[in-house]
């Protein structure tokens, strides 16, 4: 889950990840949070999530 500047707080479904979803509990526990707070890492893992990709997959754009 990510808590927005204007006081929104996104959260979306492990199966958007699929990494992370085939991922073992103990792992996907072990993150940081970088960029100020605007990317979620799993080291172990090379996954990285943005706050962007997550709005971008929950509000696609229109082409």
């Amino acid at each position: 889950m990510f808590d927005l500047a204007d006081g929104r707080a996104i959260e979306t479904p492990i199966d958007w990840f699929p990494m992370l979803q085939a991922a073992p509990k103990e792992a996907r526990e072990e993150y940081e949070i970088e960029d100020d707070g605007k990317v979620m890492c799993w080291p172990v893992l090379g996954e990285r999530v943005s706050v962007e990709a997550v709005l971008l997959l929950r509000y696609p754009t229109s082409a």
